[in-house]
């Protein structure tokens, strides 16, 4: 009688890489690769380990480096080192936490991105460094994430602890993230960035503390010294020098802008088009927020941005909008017009659709609008590509009605509902 054991080894290994695309690795180690000597062995195959998700310990992370299970590692999202204590002069235990840290780099020699998420607190305490220094080792590393995890716990560093490793892998850098901490110094780093990355094709810098020190993004500078960039996602709190000439090199790969942003009176008309009027190829536009005019957004060179957020802004406000989503309504597949008051809104998507506009429409968030039923019945009778539909505090809606709807079959029971109060009334 044929069992799992028959199975070759590949087979399992390929298995349990399904497995995995559901599973932390922490429960992949506890509930599946100890169940035989054989699941055991086929978990340690070095293909399943190409991302290491930090759910594991930090001596097993040791361990799993130490004897190959992590030699194609191209992700490592480092483990939690809250638990590891050093005295103030015990500099044998120092002296050998450097050597391990050195040691799991290099027997990582695909490793491409480091994640410090789950180490943010150990980072800031006087050895932190060691984990940034140490990834000299590193020669392929393309990409750093410092905190996309801990949203509440706002790590303290200065430029200075990042000056080193940007300077050593610049070149070789796609990826930078610095969002979600407190930063001393962001126009220094920003500077140093600009001066060393000229291959960069990704900055996130959001939600930095308000205490983080003067956080101006050089616009020129960054400009002339990151020819490259596709994605730059800023926010509260980086703020834009008052006075600046439209005038600019550009970012001509420009794909994603996001700057939402509901405290900064500072990034005005001028700003929004020294970065983006020369990006032709911007697919997604993030301003909630802000104060950018209409005339500005119609302005933009990109003629097929597929994801506009405009949530709390004053665009709805201006009749003139109406152009924003004709210029863009062929292209557009997520929309957040949310939290708007405009009257207007019936009248501009009733246009918009019989002009055959918004067909590719997936994502809709229309929360807290005075959007009509007839408008939602004939939104989802006309975007075929329709998947989801937030209708929480729609003031037109009855209180069972006011709610986020997701998937087809959602909007197809939405329908039939819009079709029975359209009668009643």
């Amino acid at each position: 009688m044929t069992t799992i054991n028959d199975l070759p080894p590949e087979i399992l290994v390929h298995i349990f890489s399904y497995v995995l695309e559901s599973e932390t690795q922490e429960n992949f180690v506890k509930n599946v690769a100890k169940v035989c000597r054989m699941w055991e062995e086929a978990s340690k195959d070095a293909s399943l380990w190409r991302y290491f998700d930090g759910t594991l310990s930090f001596q097993i992370l040791k361990n799993y480096s130490k004897k190959g299970y992590l030699r194609q590692t191209k992700e490592l999202v480092f483990s939690s080192l809250e638990k590891i204590k050093f005295k103030k002069n015990d500099n044998d235990k120092i002296n050998n936490f450097k050597l391990v840290i050195t040691k799991i780099y290099e027997n990582m020699q695909e490793l491409k991105c480091i994640n410090f998420s789950n180490a943010v607190k150990f980072l800031e305490t006087r050895i932190g460094n060691v984990l940034i220094e140490s990834s000299s080792c590193c020669i392929g590393l393309q990409k750093m994430i410092i905190n996309d995890k801990n949203l509440v716990y706002y790590p303290a560093f200065s430029y200075n602890l990042f000056n080193n490793f940007i300077e050593f892998h610049g070149p070789k850098l796609v990826s930078l993230d610095f969002s979600n901490i407190l930063l001393k110094g962001v126009k220094e780093l920003f500077l140093n960035i600009a001066s060393s990355c000229p291959n960069l094709e990704e900055l996130i810098v959001q939600n930095l503390n308000k205490q983080s020190s003067s956080p101006i993004f050089p616009v020129e500078v960054m400009q002339n010294g990151l020819p490259k960039l596709k994605v730059l996602r800023l926010g509260d709190t980086i703020i834009f020098k008052q006075k600046q000439s439209v005038k600019s090199n550009g970012f001509p790969n420009l794909e994603v802008f996001t700057h939402p942003t509901y405290s900064n009176y500072h990034f005005i008309d001028n700003h929004f088009k020294k970065i983006l009027m020369k990006s032709p190829n911007l697919k997604v536009l993030d301003i909630r927020g802000t104060h950018i005019s209409c005339a500005a957004v119609c302005s933009l060179p990109a003629s097929n941005v597929e994801r506009l957020y405009v949530s709390h802004t004053r665009l709805y406000d201006n009749p003139d909008f109406i152009d924003v989503l004709i210029k863009w309504g062929h292209s557009l597949t997520v929309l957040d017009i949310s939290r708007t008051k405009n009257h207007h809104i019936n009248d501009n998507f009733q246009s918009l659709l019989k002009a055959g506009n918004l067909q590719n429409l997936e994502n809709l968030d229309v929360n807290n609008t005075s959007i009509a039923v007839p408008t939602v019945k004939l939104l989802i009778q006309n975007c075929d590509q329709l998947k989801f539909l937030q209708l929480e505090s729609c003031r037109s809606f009855s209180r069972g009605l006011k709610r986020p709807y997701r998937g087809k079959k959602a909007l197809d029971d939405l329908l039939s509902k819009l079709d029975d109060v359209m009668e009643i009334d």
